[in-house]
Parts: C-alpha cells; sequence; structure tokens
C-alpha cells in the first residue's frame, strides 16, 4: 500500500463530494430587489388627495411609505385584498393606518403584500405647501446558474472525483517499497582480477 497515494486520493474524493454539495444540495443566496416610485403634490388651504401604489396581486417581501412636508397632514392607508377594490366581487378598501398632524411618518407592511395599496391625505390647515411620497417594495430575486455553468462545474467535480478514485485505488493495490534501496536488488561484485604478466601460463618474476 502507498500511504502517499492513499491520503492524496482520500483528499481529491473529499473536495469532490463538497463539490457535489455545494453544486446541489447549498441553495444560493439570492439578491433582494428593490422597486421605488415618488409621488408629490402642492397641497392647497383644506384640499385632500391620494394615490394608489399598485404591484403585483400578491408578493413575498416588504413594503414601505415614507411621507415629507412642512403641514399638518391627516393621512390614512388602505388595504386591499390584491384586487381592485369595488371591481367585480372584490372587497372594498380596508383601513390599516390613521394619523393626524403628521407632517412625516413612516409605513411599513411584511410579508404577503396584496396590492394595491391607497395613500390618502388632508390638509386642514389654511397654508399650502409641498407633499412628497415615495414607496418602496423590496423582494427576493431568483438566483440560479446557467445550464452551461451548471454542466462544467458538474464535470469539473466528476473529474476530480475520478483521478481521486484512481489514485485511491492506486495507494491501495500498489505494493509498497519497490524503490527502496534496502530491499532493491543486490549488485554482485566483480570477479577478482588476475594481473596479465601473472598469468598461470607465465611464471612470477
Amino acid at each position: 500500500m502507498r500511504t502517499g497515494l492513499v491520503a492524496l486520493g482520500t483528499g481529491f474524493l473529499a473536495l469532490a463530494v463538497a463539490g457535489v454539495v455545494a453544486l446541489f444540495l447549498i441553495p444560493i443566496p439570492a439578491s433582494t430587489v428593490t422597486s421605488s416610485t415618488t409621488t408629490s403634490w402642492t397641497a392647497a388651504a383644506g384640499s385632500s388627495n391620494g394615490t394608489e401604489i399598485a404591484g403585483a396581486p400578491s408578493v413575498q417581501g416588504s413594503f414601505v411609505l415614507h411621507w415629507q412636508t412642512h403641514l399638518p397632514l391627516a393621512v390614512k392607508v388602505y388595504l386591499s385584498q390584491g384586487c381592485e377594490p369595488g371591481v367585480g366581487n372584490c372587497p372594498a378598501w380596508q383601513l390599516i393606518f390613521s394619523a393626524a398632524d403628521m407632517p412625516e411618518g413612516n409605513f411599513s407592511e411584511g410579508a404577503p403584500l396584496h396590492f394595491p395599496f391607497l395613500f390618502s391625505w388632508s390638509n386642514p390647515s389654511s397654508a399650502a405647501g409641498p407633499i412628497t411620497l415615495s414607496a418602496a417594495t423590496t423582494t427576493q430575486g431568483e438566483t440560479s446558474l446557467a445550464p452551461v455553468s451548471q454542466v462544467l462545474l458538474g464535470l469539473g467535480v466528476a473529474a476530480l472525483g475520478f483521478v481521486g478514485g484512481v489514485t485511491l485505488f492506486l495507494g491501495l493495490f500498489l505494493r509498497g517499497g519497490v524503490y527502496d534501496v534496502a530491499q532493491g536488488p543486490r549488485l554482485r561484485s566483480p570477479p577478482d582480477l588476475v594481473p596479465e604478466d601473472e598469468g598461470p601460463d607465465r611464471p612470477p618474476h
């Protein structure tokens, strides 16, 4: 058995398993998408007005309204049931927020959201002035790998697993110590050399 090859093959296989888990089991974090609109009015003394904020009938996300003015506004926010109130069998508007003498404020709503919303205001004072309303809806975007990226990553993980499997197999079944000098073949020592002038047929000097 080759311990080094076994360790290397095991490491490759562990990386391949981690790649499969990351590719197919761990979800990719989705980015958030925010859409916003801004509406403004010039409110006369004693006037009132409002606006609908449109969107998908039902969506998972968060919704925020922010209004600002120097007038002592009375504001109301109405909720729908995902359809246009008063049209067909759609229920009427449902009041979910009301405040008086509020020149600046916020309203927020969490998932699930049902559009449209209705924001209305009235100016009870004798002064006129501008009103600004901003609406923002934040939802989770869909994030996924392109098919080509999935194929390429899958091939990379498969190749890593194949190399790891072959390496582990070789490490388990190859005989260890093949190249060990202590166990290598022994070289035969050369025969004793006899000087030419002292051969068996020549008398010694």
